[in-house]
């Protein structure tokens, strides 16, 4: 009789034992479950974290590229159009310089010579001329086509000084304190900024309409 209640008492406490290991084994594996449930969510996180900075970054180099590359568009363009005006201004420039070889460049010169009389109205006048180069032009001619427009009697000479040119004139006041330089290379430069702009309207002009 006492030996069956004492294996009572051990059998009921084996069955909670087990009972109690079952629990803390359940409850081992529900933590277990959660932490990988939790591990896997935060490892889902940091990937589409990864996926989105990785994909913000491709997208800054990629617009980073574009502009760059459309900056390189434009220059080359730019460039393109630029090395074609230079063609025309220098064609323009030669078809000029030649011009001057020509018998009726007397004619232009004479322009220039009254023009500039005309602008510096100074009764005592001297051309300068390029090395090498003969003004045959009928200077009294000039003086009086110069005096009809001023009504200053004018008195027209070539100054032994030579100017640094390869075409035209520099017209000044004997005294040297003013002048209006009708070289070639001289008109050249204050003609060019417009130049280039009337060029540009030519051959570009499709672009801007």
């Amino acid at each position: 009789m006492i030996v069956s209640g004492i294996k009572s008492i051990i059998d009921l406490i084996n069955k909670k034992t087990q009972e109690r290991i079952e629990t803390i084994l359940k409850r081992a594996e529900e933590y277990k479950a959660s932490k990988l449930n939790a591990a896997m969510e935060e490892s889902k996180q940091v990937q589409a974290d990864i996926i989105a900075e990785t994909k913000r970054e491709t997208d800054t180099i990629i617009k980073r590229y574009e502009a760059s590359a459309l900056l390189k568009a434009k220059q080359d363009i730019l460039k393109v159009k630029n090395d074609l005006i230079v063609k025309v201004l220098e064609d323009a420039l030669k078809q000029a310089t030649d011009k001057t070889k020509q018998k009726d460049f007397e004619s232009t010169l004479s322009r220039y010579i009254v023009d500039a009389g005309i602008a510096l109205k100074d009764p005592d006048l001297e051309i300068l001329v390029p090395e090498g180069y003969t003004l045959t032009v009928d200077l009294k001619a000039i003086a009086k086509e110069i005096e009809k427009e001023t009504g200053v009697k004018t008195k027209l000479s070539v100054a032994d000084e030579k100017v640094d040119a390869s075409a035209g004139v520099i017209v000044r006041a004997k005294d040297g304190t003013k002048w209006i330089d009708n070289t070639l290379e001289a008109r050249y430069s204050r003609l060019e900024a417009s130049l280039r702009d009337m060029i540009a309207s030519v051959l570009f002009s499709e672009e801007n309409e």
